[in-house]
């Protein structure tokens, strides 16, 4: 069985096209030019701000038959708001801004939103965070599911490395999302492979950990080392400097594909960023190659 039969391409379409989110008329027609391929089965996009935007995407998936995550982190933080506050004011503040764009994600064709925890803390305050969190994602789950059925996503970042986000290593993301699934079983974990490397976890260790509640997985390389300039989740290409090489997002795909009872798939993108419009089809092209070498291996 090749890893292909259980995971499915997504594009993360906020990162390879990057220079064009302030353009959402041009960002549309160009998707349409690379979805000819065929290759991919979701998008992942931020938040369209215009109707005409969401109408866009709405149609452009239906074309091309794929699913669509919204991500509405820059939307947070735009509004510096915050799913992990322990201000009770904050969290409400961001229910009501993560309802709105659920309605948007609906609007636009969307199955799925996904966030961050946000900044971590510290450690005295990480209960209270924990409770705020747990209290936000079920009630904001409730609004998804009664808005179409859709799914939260949870995406766990580092803690005490580049982006030190409150979750955070994965066994306590586990742990809440054991908790939130009691009663809200549509929220899941996007993994991804740079924050847990940053954590100085094992990537595969993590994933057999998190395979249960995961609902999509990111391969995104990092620079570990923390005395190099480059240290940190800046959305680089895959491979040296790097520590995501072919084998190691292969390792990473194999485990899952293995783990994955009969009739499962989960979709599996490359995070890598565009950061201006010359390269990025170049980029798109590139991510393709490394992620179909992926999808074609055996899984042993």
């Amino acid at each position: 069985m090749k890893v292909a039969e259980k995971l499915t391409p997504a594009l993360l379409v906020s990162e390879s096209f990057f220079p064009l989110l302030v353009d959402e008329p041009r960002l549309i027609r160009t998707l349409e030019q690379v979805l000819e391929s065929g290759f991919y089965t979701r998008l992942e996009i931020s938040a369209m701000k215009t109707p005409e935007g969401q109408q866009g995407l709405r149609r452009l998936a239906e074309r091309f038959d794929l699913k669509v995550t919204q991500w509405i982190t820059n939307d947070l933080n735009e509004n510096s708001l915050n799913p992990s506050a322990v201000d009770a004011a904050l969290r409400r503040r961001t229910i009501a801004k993560m309802k709105e764009l659920v309605e948007i994600a609906a609007a636009s064709g969307a199955d799925r939103i996904a966030f961050i925890s946000c900044k971590d803390p510290g450690p005295a305050l990480r209960g209270e965070a924990a409770k705020g969190l747990t209290e936000v994602m079920c009630t904001v789950a409730d609004a998804a599911q009664t808005a179409g059925g859709l799914t939260l996503l949870l995406e766990p970042l580092d803690r005490g490395a580049h982006k030190d986000n409150f979750i955070g290593p994965t066994d306590e993301a586990v742990e809440i999302l054991k908790t939130v699934h009691q009663t809200n079983p549509n929220v899941l974990l996007s993994w991804d492979s740079a924050h847990v490397a940053l954590n100085r976890e094992d990537v595969v260790e993590s994933l057999t950990l998190a395979l249960p509640y995961i609902g999509q997985i990111h391969l995104a390389n990092a620079v570990l080392d923390r005395d190099d300039p480059l240290f940190g989740d800046w959305h680089m290409a895959m491979g040296e400097p790097g520590f995501l090489t072919q084998d190691v997002a292969y390792a990473i795909a194999n485990r899952a594909a293995g783990w994955l009872p009969e009739g499962k798939r989960l979709g599996i993108t490359i995070e890598s960023r565009s950061h201006t419009e010359d390269v990025m089809l170049e980029n798109e092209a590139k991510n393709r190659a490394f992620l179909s070498a992926v999808l074609n291996r055996e899984v042993i």
